[in-house]
């Protein structure tokens, strides 16, 4: 896959700061965002797809490229959001500005996001393919692949924007990928699946949007695997949906979930400006 437009230094800067961010995907659930990219992400992610070019016939090589990029455009969002915190130092943002940061971020982050998930998605696509026509392929990598391919799918219709992503139904495509993946392997990557429908389902427009059908998807993520981001996702479509308090209850029960890593901080970040934001707009 051609990386060469993508400016990996600008995307993946400041890594310092950068290794801070937790994966939507949890990219294993024993595995840190800095076990898969490492201190130098944009040498890891020229890396793995090095490999999976040169290896095309390899279905293991194609979905460690996807999974990689996952990880990689994950944390850049999650990134993003902490460094536009930080330019309005958390003043004056209502909590539904803090929850809809990822629908603000700087527009050369976002082309960098869709660059590096349009690449992921044709390596999963590839591992999927693979998974499908070699007999050998252990089932195990066909669900991680087509659980990427999902992830990618959903990062590459976000950064599309509505319109794009319309005239290249990318709408239908998800919901039919997403209803098949939390069928069937709901409990990868921290019940990866169900965050991911469940994350469609809240922000997608009509004919896709049924919040109700979110947040029971999202209690079931919460229940099977509570893990922060299962927390922070549930919160956010209860507290849209107008149930404030059980929002502000699953936030806290994220940061009091957190595991105590560093690749938690941006996650809690963003937990703590939400209850932040909430409690200022109490005390007006």
């Amino acid at each position: 896959m051609d990386l060469v437009s993508i400016n990996l230094p600008r995307a993946l800067a400041n890594w310092a700061l950068f290794a801070l961010a937790t994966c939507i995907v949890s990219c294993a659930s024993t595995r840190s965002l800095d076990d898969v990219l490492g201190p130098s992400p944009d040498d890891e992610i020229r890396r793995v797809t090095a490999i999976a070019d040169a290896k095309p016939d390899d279905a293991q090589a194609q979905l460690d490229a996807a999974r990689v990029l996952a990880a990689a455009t994950d944390a850049m969002v999650v990134f993003g959001q902490v460094e536009a915190l930080s330019e309005e130092n958390g003043k004056g943002l209502s909590v539904k500005d803090v929850v809809l940061l990822d629908d603000n971020l700087a527009s050369d982050l976002c082309a960098d996001i869709l660059g590096l998930a349009s690449a992921g998605m044709d390596y999963a696509e590839a591992a999927e393919e693979l998974g499908e026509s070699v007999p050998e392929v252990e089932a195990e990598v066909k669900a991680e692949a087509a659980y990427f391919r999902g992830f990618h799918l959903s990062l590459v219709a976000w950064g599309e924007g509505s319109a794009t992503a319309a005239l290249r139904g990318r709408g239908p495509a998800l919901a039919k990928l997403l209803k098949r993946l939390t069928e069937s392997n709901e409990l990868i990557e921290n019940a990866g699946p169900l965050r991911l429908r469940a994350r469609f389902l809240d922000r997608a427009p009509w004919p896709y949007k049924d919040r109700d059908d979110a947040i029971k998807l999202l209690r079931q993520a919460v229940e099977a695997r509570p893990v922060a981001v299962n927390y922070q996702f549930l919160g956010d479509a209860l507290w849209i949906d107008g149930d404030t308090e059980a929002a502000l209850a699953a936030w806290r029960a994220g940061l009091d979930e957190s595991e105590a890593s560093k690749v938690e901080a941006a996650r809690q970040r963003l937990l703590q400006a939400r209850l932040s934001a909430a409690e200022g707009s109490d005390s007006h």
